[in-house]
């Protein structure tokens, strides 16, 4: 039994059972609920988070606690992405066939060919429909070259008042921490300093009394030794190179 949850909700999105590579699938073109959320997702440089709820279950333990989990979601208010209520299971998984229906389908199936049409169909390539290639492309000429303008201030402020509070999953946190751990950031380059800049330039522009708030934050803020030391080689660095750019330019 695995759930699938959306990291920028932090909240489950989709409740399965499976075995193998079911649990970790997550293109699932035929349902358009499911499948809207992970483009979405990936529009915001997420992706789908997948947390076990149980393994080791006979098909039927599993199937009930599908219907349990599905309900628990549905009576919490949470919109999934599941079409049905749960415990319908996967046709014959777990199950087999009697003797005599056996003998039945391989007397219904004796003789029983494909035309050529579908065995070159078979043969080929595994993908999606002409008609979904032409609906991609045509999205995808739509987006080109277009850049997409800053959010309107009522946005913003609806997202804003809807973060406002949200504390992160503390696993989510956890785990971004292991990544992190050892990684040191490189120099910046000009381009992104340059950004960097223009940000912060547009941040204080929007909201002045920021300013303000994170001067009084750090009054009486005191430096550690070490910290005072490298602020120090940085400045003498940064007027070194203004030094060599004004002789330059000279």
């Amino acid at each position: 039994m695995y759930e699938h949850w959306r990291p920028d909700k932090d909240v489950c999105f989709y409740v399965g059972k499976g075995t193998g590579d079911r649990v970790t699938l997550t293109k699932r073109p035929e349902n358009r609920h499911y499948f809207n959320v992970v483009r979405k997702l990936a529009r915001l440089g997420m992706c789908v988070e997948v947390r076990m709820v149980a393994s080791g279950l006979t098909n039927q333990e599993a199937l009930v606690l599908e219907v349990e989990r599905i309900a628990f979601w549905l009576d919490a208010g949470v919109k999934l992405a599941n079409k049905t209520p749960g415990g319908q299971g996967g046709g014959m998984i777990g199950r087999s066939h009697k003797e005599k229906t056996r003998k039945k389908i391989s007397q219904a199936l004796l003789g029983h060919g494909f035309s050529e049409e579908s065995l070159v169909k078979m043969r080929g390539p595994r993908g999606c429909s002409e008609k979904m290639k032409a609906a991609l492309q045509a999205t995808a000429a739509k987006k080109k070259g277009k850049i997409r303008g800053p959010l309107p201030v009522e946005t913003r402020q609806k997202i804003s008042a809807k973060l406002t509070g949200r504390k992160c999953n503390p696993l989510s946190v956890a785990q971004g921490a292991c990544k992190r751990t050892g990684c040191k950031r490189g120099p910046m380059s000009q381009a992104q300093r340059t950004l960097l800049s223009e940000v912060h330039r547009e941040r204080f522009a929007r909201n002045p009394e920021l300013k303000v708030v994170l001067s009084e934050k750090n009054k009486g803020k005191v430096h550690s030794a070490e910290t005072r030391r490298k602020m120090a080689e940085s400045q003498v660095k940064r007027w070194e190179k203004r030094k060599a750019l004004v002789i330059e330019q000279g």
